[in-house]
């Protein structure tokens, strides 16, 4: 059973609703080179990320370990936007990766709080309890022929919104408990550290997913350690070369043809994955993506 097939089953069994979100991430060519070799992609740590406060609640330094086993994988909803360009994809020199991925939310209808409440009860109250932080979850963990799988809100199972304030969050001696409640509160806690940035970074429209180090299906050992994760190639649907990359969309078809021959399928870019290349438009400051095979341009307008 496919993925997408599975969390449709699930929709139809369930109170839940499935949709689609489009989403991308900005590579070097570095980590192009590797999504192209081995079909995952890296994530990032606190300790280095750009934001020395990545991730860090009121009462913390930037220099103290908080976190320190949950990678982050960042996406965003723009494909176009030029400061990202310039600092995730080495200077227009990366590409920009596409992902329609397919997830499922549930309203909190009728949910409550008791210590014995249904799978769908219980993820009716966390997508609540992130709304009251200002943000919003889409799980995408699917169950498979029967076989309920417990969605892991540590673990890579859930994406959600970054939220901007001037404020940082407060979410200082939280602790998983065996009570329905304090878990609750923990989580809510946990993802308001996890997805509050100050305001100056809207501009990327971040969307995040956090996974430990049990979730990832590739480890590079360090210094620095470094961990990939597959979990979602399979939703690629484009890879857009960045304007100053030095391969083409040919050659780097050719390379993921013949790589994918060696890898397994679902965990590999789709064979419906198209390859493009952006240019800079002559007259604005636009970014306008070539279709080699009809040749023809479709200029597509960025916020800048």
């Amino acid at each position: 059973m496919s993925i997408e097939s599975a969390i449709l089953r699930t929709a139809a069994d369930s109170r839940f609703s499935t949709k689609t979100i489009t989403l991308y991430k900005y590579i070097t060519p570095i980590a192009l080179a590797g999504l192209i070799q081995h079909g995952d992609i890296k994530l990032t740590y606190r300790k280095d990320a750009n934001d020395p406060f990545e991730c860090l609640p009121v009462g913390f330094n930037p220099d103290e370990d908080i976190l320190e086993h949950l990678g982050i994988l960042s996406l965003t909803s723009k494909w176009d936007n030029h400061p990202m360009w310039g600092n995730y994809a080495d200077k227009y020199r990366g590409a920009c990766i596409e992902f329609k991925i397919s997830y499922f939310y549930i309203s909190p209808k009728k949910a409550q709080t008791s210590e014995h409440i249904s799978r769908e009860e219980e993820l009716a109250l966390f997508s609540r309890d992130l709304r009251k932080v200002g943000t919003t979850a889409l799980f995408f963990q699917y169950w498979e022929d029967g076989d309920k799988k417990k969605i892991d809100t540590r673990g890579g199972d859930v994406l959600v919104k970054c939220e901007y304030s001037t404020q940082r969050s407060n979410s200082q001696n939280f602790h998983w408990t065996n009570t329905r409640k304090q878990e609750i509160e923990a989580q809510q806690k946990l993802y308001r550290q996890i997805c509050t940035k100050h305001r100056d970074w809207k501009y990327e429209s971040e969307y995040r997913v956090t996974m430990r180090h049990s979730r990832c299906s590739r480890f590079i050992v360090g210094p620095p350690s470094m961990y990939f994760s597959n979990a979602f190639t399979r939703y690629i649907t484009r890879i857009i070369l960045g304007p100053k990359c030095e391969y083409t969309s040919k050659e780097v078809e050719f390379l993921i043809t013949k790589q994918r021959e060696q890898m397994q399928l679902e965990h590999y870019i789709p064979n419906t994955a198209e390859i493009v290349q952006a240019q800079f438009n002559k007259n604005s400051f636009d970014l306008e993506i070539i279709e080699e095979d009809s040749q023809t341009k479709s200029l597509c307008k960025s916020i800048f």
